[in-house]
């Protein structure tokens, strides 16, 4: 690793707690329009599933 800048580590490492975070703050609402809306638990895993990342 000699020789590599830190900051490229530490750019990659803040993209991807951007990135999952942005992705998982969503989550708790799931439980929230299964009251709301009605929603199965099956609908709710499908929007969970739709709104994961890959």
């Amino acid at each position: 690793m000699a020789g590599r800048p830190a900051w490229r580590f530490w750019a990659v490492g803040y993209s991807l707690l951007v990135l999952l975070t942005g992705t998982n703050l969503a989550t708790p609402l799931y439980g929230t329009y299964q009251r709301l809306f009605g929603f199965s638990a099956v609908i709710v895993t499908v929007i969970f599933a739709a709104t994961s990342p890959l």
